[in-house]
């Protein structure tokens, strides 16, 4: 017999790169992997005292 498919519509944050989603179904379970873009990573910055 055979699993009815099924879909589950969301929204992705503009911050969000959609063209680098990568997803793999193993054994029942959907993994998602959804990198943030460039400009939406957190920075680090030098901070000097004195």
């Amino acid at each position: 017999m055979e699993k009815p498919l099924s879909t589950t519509p969301f929204t992705l944050s503009t911050e969000l790169d959609i063209a680098a989603i990568d997803a793999h179904l193993k054994d029942g379970l959907l993994r998602l992997r959804i990198p943030k873009v460039a400009e939406a990573l957190p920075s680090r910055i030098e901070a000097r005292l004195g």
